[in-house]
């Protein structure tokens, strides 16, 4: 128990110890809340003293403190001075309840703020290598059910404090009162406590199943929209149904257990107070000298403190269903911050001569080598094709060279200078890219090609659009730049869709623009307005292009083909197709 106390303290440390100055502030809202309670409860018993008795004050020390209170501010004690006191208190309780709940909620909703706000950022700032592990919807989840399973505790922590702090003044008026009706309550609260300490561990269990099968249906739903095109081209809906339908019914049974179990542990908490009470009332009511209105006032204590009895039974229900959330983002938060990218370079982007790969190597794992030894070079303003069989090791160059993956073996230089020495924000400012998975954002033309880029003019996307071919296009829409291109741009061909990506690229004026694959998805006309953009491009902007379509690396002014994770042939492609040994003459010769 003590080793999970101390667990328990740590966690909380590290999820909410830079909100400690708060939770004191709320601990001291608490206590006062608590006192103003208690002292009020505690005044009804010179109330009832003073009608019982006739005018006259009890002997108990509250009835007794309450009396010399009165005197000293020379107000005189009557039923109505009595009565006004704990309207009085209340209203000051009801005062200092609000104060703590508006306190609460600003804290709260701060923390559960700052919370998405952090992961979402850690999550952009992560390696690229580790986000190609991440499950589609992983994110997703982290940022919204994790962050509320947090922020749920967080929030059950709030409402404890001002529950404890009620709770030991409570205890407190009741020990000054009676201390053994007051000890064998707390001992009932623990013992009771102990009784329902299997149901916790019940509910951390259902939880944890609870959470994966959320992951593996937040998974599954995220995929299945993604590839919904091909799921109904199949006509393999059913399969995909039914897969959700098992997922869904194994969640509808872990949500009945766990409602199950938490009802359990609470639901026979107020029969057990009302008998408690009951046999005290046996037990002291023939007992002589026995106070009917000190009695009365221990048992609306006793009961309150059954009621918070009940509330850190309930807590602990909640604590247990959010520890396996909780130790999920936990561990997700520490591999992003193990998993950061990394750049020490500090240099502004500068290219005037070549870009040259010495040696480079690279391997996923161990046994997985991808590049070895790959040397090549390329002259500022050249138009660069890079060939080779799938699997051959080209994008994983690309990755390297848009410094997605950090360099394992081998240099990467730009005007000799290594580019490790270029920070990464002005190195991808100056290297453009455009990949065969296109990504647009179910806005405006015009916002796909600016895509955050605050910097980018009018002109710049006029520009832009008339390099990549699609200018006249856009004229010819009703809305022309502020037409919708729809999810994913399926309001769109792939060739115009593609364009104003290229588009999007180009209106960054880069430096180096490395196209991956971009046309291989497109029909012959589309593909040769990408070409046309591309060799209107030669001598201002440095193009690294990988294709598997020959045709659009035809013009380019040298060849690089890769194999194996090496480089086997170099040279213009008129040169490698004399070379009948060459991969680009094997392959052209297929083709043709």
């Amino acid at each position: 128990m003590f080793s999970r106390i101390k667990n328990l303290f740590f966690v909380a440390k590290q999820l909410y110890g830079g909100y400690k100055w708060q939770i004191v502030f709320l601990v001291l809202l608490g206590f006062l809340s608590g006192f103003l309670e208690a002292l009020g409860i505690g005044v009804l018993i010179p109330i009832f003293s003073f009608v019982v008795n006739k005018g006259e004050i009890g002997s108990d020390f509250i009835s007794q403190f309450v009396f010399q209170a009165f005197s000293y501010v020379n107000v005189s004690l009557s039923i109505y001075s009595l009565l006004g006191l704990v309207v009085f208190l209340f209203t000051l309780k009801a005062i200092t309840s609000f104060v703590f709940s508006y306190v609460n909620v600003r804290i709260i909703s701060d923390y559960d703020t700052r919370m998405q706000q952090g992961i979402y950022k850690n999550a952009l700032a992560a390696s690229w290598e580790y986000l190609l592990k991440q499950k589609i919807g992983h994110l997703e989840r982290m940022i919204f059910t994790h962050v509320a399973f947090v922020t749920r505790l967080f929030q059950q922590i709030a409402n404890n404090i001002i529950g404890f702090t009620s709770f030991l003044m409570y205890l407190f008026v009741a020990i000054s009162l009676s201390y053994n009706i007051a000890l064998v309550t707390i001992l009932l609260g623990f013992i009771i406590i102990f009784i329902f300490k299997p149901f916790f561990s019940k509910t951390k269990a259902f939880s944890h199943k609870r959470r994966k099968a959320e992951e593996e249906m937040a998974h599954l739903i995220n995929e299945n929209v993604v590839g919904i095109k091909t799921i109904k081209a199949n006509g393999v809906e059913k399969k995909v149904i039914e897969r959700a339908n098992i997922i869904l019914i194994k969640l509808r049974s872990l949500r009945i257990k766990l409602n199950l179990t938490k009802a359990l542990g609470s639901i026979f908490i107020q029969p057990i107070g009302f008998l408690f009470i009951s046999v005290m009332f046996v037990i002291f009511f023939k007992k002589p000298g026995f106070d009917f209105a000190v009695f009365i006032a221990v048992m609306y204590l006793i009961q309150r403190i059954f009621q918070y009895v009940e509330k850190i039974q309930g807590s602990l229900y909640i604590i247990n269903e959010a520890a396996p959330y909780i130790s999920s983002l936990i561990n997700f938060e520490k591999e992003l911050a193990e998993h950061k990218e990394q750049s020490s370079g500090e240099d502004k982007f500068s290219f005037k001569e070549e870009l040259e790969a010495k040696n480079l190597s690279f391997r996923y794992s161990q046994d997985r080598p991808v590049l070895s030894r790959i040397n090549f070079k390329v002259k500022k303003g050249e138009i660069i094709g890079i060939i080779g069989p799938s699997g051959a090791g080209k994008t994983t160059l690309v990755d390297i060279l848009l410094r997605l993956f950090a360099i394992q073996e081998g240099e990467l230089l730009i005007d000799k200078k290594p580019v490790s020495q270029i920070s990464f924000s002005d190195w991808r400012k100056n290297v453009g890219y455009v990949s065969q998975d296109i990504f647009l954002k179910n806005d405006t033309i015009r916002e796909n090609i600016i895509f955050y880029g605050d910097n980018i003019t009018q002109e710049d996307i006029e520009r832009a659009t008339k390099s990549a071919n699609i200018y006249n296009f856009i004229q010819t829409l009703p809305k022309k730049f502020d037409t919708l291109v729809g999810e994913r741009g399926v309001l769109l061909s792939a060739g115009q869709r593609q364009r104003i990506v290229l588009s999007r690229a180009l209106a960054r004026r880069p430096k180096i623009l490395i196209l991956d694959e971009a046309t291989s998805a497109l029909d012959n006309e589309s593909e040769k307005l990408i070409k046309e953009s591309i060799d209107l491009l030669k001598g201002d902007v440095t193009v690294i292009t990988i294709a598997h379509r020959l045709s659009t690396i035809t013009s380019a002014d040298r060849l690089i083909a890769i194999e194996d994770g090496k480089v086997v042939d170099e040279g213009t492609p008129e040169a490698l197709l004399k070379d009948k040994s060459s991969y680009f003459y094997r392959v052209y010769d297929i083709i043709q």
